[in-house]
């Protein structure tokens, strides 16, 4: 018999927004925005806790919201409040304090949001509709740069996944650049066997625990040739970026 998991769901709520002001406090179809996210998340059984990190307890007290059995409310700490702070650092200082089994937010979070980024991008035909974008998707793509086979089988079969495109999902991620966050030569290089070493660029994730400790190391690990090896470690990011370096110049 093994112990259950603790799985905690991480709500970081502001009291001000800089694009949309007090968006997670406006009413949408009769409750706060906030309390929809968090009524989905306590409806989840297996979830054992839900923390919110703040700086709006009283504004949340105001909706009748406080700390509870499932509800744990976290004051935000100064140096990380204000509308141009990271999220990974609000989400740094939480998984730092709140005893949980597992990091799954990083662990499978992070990649899946890639996905999750790529499929809607695919399927929903952005890509098809803007050929010239360019776009270079984190954490080596996630899930869908080394198994395209799966978006391609649901263009086959599924109609709702042909809907907006007209080629199989693998002809879109051919066009897209990925970056080297897979941790280990097998995945790396099987991410440039598929897309080209012109299409990926140096990842470091630096400076977060999940960063990779040696990423040129990684990238030399492959043995690609001199300039395959330079293309990866900048001077395809030097020719992504140029024309937007030479207009902020």
């Amino acid at each position: 018999m093994t112990n259950k998991p603790t799985i905690v769901a991480l709500l970081p709520m502001k009291a001000h927004s800089e694009r949309v002001k007090g968006k997670n406090f406006r009413l949408f179809n009769g409750k706060p925005l906030f309390r929809w996210i968090l009524d989905t998340l306590l409806s989840i059984e297996e979830i054992a806790s839900v923390v919110i990190n703040t700086d709006a307890r009283a504004i949340l007290a105001d909706n009748g919201l406080a700390d509870g059995a499932r509800v744990a409310i976290r004051d935000r700490k100064p140096e990380i409040c204000g509308d141009f702070v990271s999220m990974n650092l609000v989400l740094a200082d939480d998984v730092a304090a709140v005893p949980a089994d597992y990091y799954l937010i990083n662990v499978v979070g992070m990649p899946l949001d890639s996905t999750i980024f790529l499929a809607r991008m695919i399927f929903g035909g952005v890509l098809q509709r803007h050929p010239s974008l360019k776009m270079c998707v984190v954490h080596g793509g996630g899930y869908a740069a080394s198994y395209p086979a799966r978006f391609d089988h649901a263009y086959r079969v599924r109609p709702e996944c042909r809907e907006h495109i007209d080629q199989p999902p693998s002809a879109y991620l051919g066009r897209l650049y990925f970056d080297t966050m897979v941790y280990d030569v097998a995945s790396l290089t099987d991410l440039v066997d598929r897309y080209g070493a012109d299409h990926i660029l140096l990842g470091t994730d630096y400076p977060y625990d999940m960063a990779e400790g040696d990423p040129v190391g990684l990238v030399r690990g492959l043995g690609l040739a001199p300039e395959d090896e330079a293309k990866i470690l900048g001077a395809n990011a030097a020719t992504l970026l140029a024309p937007q370096l030479s207009d902020v110049q």
